[in-house]
């Protein structure tokens, strides 16, 4: 089992708008360095990845989990370092067109092992999960780390999502097995085993907030898969390997992945810094 994010949460988010554009939703996913990460999108028919930007973190360490929020917010979470003053894992609000990061708050409590983040499209809350089952909400404003619960179990959750109607799945490298979750404390309402095996042990989860699929990408390095998965019947439809990125570490579909998304994303971090 790789050591990877870190993913650090607490609590509550501000109430905003909810998710726009779904008609134009674009995935897109993330790769992995030490202090920069390399954002991608992503054909979700044949799983090509195009328009790499670098999310630069440097001197920090590097994004591994990504989520989309409110009005179209792209965050992002990285895992501690020394230098960090707490030493933990930080927030960051991150340009979906260029790829820029801002840092928003150093998270309050550290939590390591793969794991994910994602967004509750139901109420606009942001909420993380560890490898070992730590599951918390993030408070996006300063960072501020509430936890929920433990998912029980021998575990290495390294992926997870709300699907439409705010109802979380998380995926279980181990099994491989999908389970459903309660969020308010992280106890199991059912699992699947998932077949054929998605491979790997590091992966996102993102539910396209359209048509309702669920895609899924499992770090095999060079190998890596990315597939269609049905998290209520455990059925998994290969759709192709994810070759040109080594391997993909987050999901998350984005109002629009494209450079004509920039005017938009600009009146976003307006909205936010205001």
């Amino acid at each position: 089992m790789r050591n990877h994010s870190i993913i650090a949460a607490a609590c509550t988010a501000a109430l905003l708008s909810g998710f726009t554009g779904a008609a134009n939703a674009g995935l897109v996913g993330i790769t992995e360095g030490f202090t920069s990460s390399t954002l991608w999108d992503i054909n979700t028919t044949t799983g090509a990845t195009t328009n790499p930007r670098t999310v630069n973190t440097t001197p920090d360490r590097a994004v591994t989990t990504i989520a989309v929020g409110p009005s179209g917010k792209l965050w992002g979470v990285s895992q501690g370092s020394p230098s960090d003053v707490p030493s933990s894992g930080k927030l960051y609000l991150i340009d979906p067109v260029t790829g820029s990061p801002t840092l928003i708050a150093n998270l309050s409590q550290t939590i390591n092992v793969e794991g994910d983040i994602a967004t509750d499209p139901t109420t606009g809350f942001l909420y993380s999960i560890d490898g070992q089952g730590m599951l918390n909400k993030i408070n996006t404003s300063n960072g501020v780390c509430t936890t929920m619960g433990t998912v029980p179990g021998n575990l290495d959750l390294s992926a997870m999502s709300f699907d439409a109607a705010g109802n979380l799945f998380i995926w279980d490298s181990f099994g491989p097995t999908m389970y459903k979750i309660n969020k308010a404390n992280a106890a199991v309402i059912g699992s699947v085993s998932l077949s054929p095996y998605p491979g790997g042990q590091i992966g996102g989860l993102a539910f396209d907030p359209g048509s309702g699929k669920a895609y899924l990408s499992a770090d095999l390095g060079a190998a890596s898969k990315f597939s269609q998965v049905d998290p209520i019947t455990g059925a998994v439809t290969p759709i192709s390997s994810l070759v040109a990125t080594g391997g993909i570490w987050g999901l998350a579909f984005t109002p629009d992945p494209t450079p004509a998304h920039a005017a938009t994303w600009g009146s976003v971090k307006s909205r936010y810094r205001n």
